[in-house]
């Protein structure tokens, strides 16, 4: 009898073993695996100890090993925007032989976010991994790229890469009014920063009626001493709401959200020193009043 040393190679899903036949040391209800071209469509029932089979020799036991490669999936929700820390999103590695290693790339986030990993063995004897992003859903996370990244036994000179967009919701913070056209603005548009978007936009003209306007946009046809005055953008969405102010200075609109701005500034600081200089009078007013009844007591 010859002495057969060989080395068995480890099997992918679908992979043929040659140039042996190969068979089943140990096979269920007594079935003995004898395949003239080797080890086809191989699956997790195909791995265990198997031994060589030639016309003058026999040889064996080898251990024959099936990977079995991840199925890969990101899951997430989005959150409203709070300070408690939350689950920002799970990777899975799913159902793979041996088990998946999963991590996060995550730039610039990742001192202000973290990671925890489980592993679940099923019954055939495969492996699940999920790895939780958490952190807690501030505004500047909302639609941050990251990626899950894993790394398995089946892809030996690349990973698995899923990328992600964290998505956070939160009301409107910011309201600015820009003009279509700075040169000779006859259309303003109102922007917020909020997510999602807002649902609803309110044009007033402060002290006057309605001002001709549709959805986020506020008409301005011509110059007019009729159109002037402090117009404001009030925009919500389900979370909140919040304003932006835009002054139209007499016959000429302003060109500039800053301008608008400024605008609006210096008319409140007028009438903040009007109000201050009145209270003013009024206290030197009753301070005589005071002094001339002394006097004539």
């Amino acid at each position: 009898m010859l002495s057969l040393c060989a080395q068995c190679d480890r099997l992918r899903l679908n992979e043929t073993m040659f140039p042996n036949c190969w068979r089943k040391v140990f096979v269920l209800f007594d079935l003995v695996w004898i395949l003239l071209n080797g080890i086809c469509t191989a699956g997790l029932e195909v791995k265990g100890q198997y031994t060589t089979v030639r016309l003058w020799d026999e040889g064996g036991p080898f251990e024959i090993t099936v990977l079995v490669a991840p199925l890969v999936t990101v899951v997430g929700k989005a959150h409203v925007s709070d300070d408690s820390e939350v689950t920002l999103a799970s990777c899975f590695a799913s159902k793979s032989q041996p088990a998946a290693d999963v991590m996060w790339r995550l730039g610039d986030l990742n001192d202000s976010l973290r990671t925890e990993t489980n592993y679940l063995v099923h019954p055939d004897g495969t492996f699940t991994v999920v790895s939780h992003l958490l952190g807690a859903p501030l505004r500047h996370l909302n639609q941050k790229k990251i990626q899950c990244v894993v790394t398995h036994s089946t892809q030996r000179t690349k990973e698995y890469e899923v990328d992600y967009v964290i998505n956070v919701h939160y009301p409107p913070e910011l309201v600015m009014i820009i003009p279509d056209d700075p040169t000779e603005p006859r259309e303003f548009h109102c922007e917020a920063d909020c997510n999602p978007r807002p649902s609803n936009y309110t044009w007033i003209k402060l002290n006057e009626s309605t001002p001709h306007s549709h959805g986020d946009k506020l008409y301005v046809p011509k110059p007019a001493s009729d159109l002037s005055g402090v117009y404001i953008c009030k925009v919500s969405n389900q979370y909140g709401s919040a304003s932006g102010v835009l002054y139209v200075n007499n016959q000429t609109e302003s060109t500039s959200p800053c301008c608008s701005l400024c605008g609006f500034v210096f008319i409140s600081i007028v009438l903040c020193i009007c109000v201050v200089y009145i209270f003013q009078l009024k206290n030197v007013s009753r301070s005589r009043q005071s002094s001339s009844k002394r006097n004539k007591g």
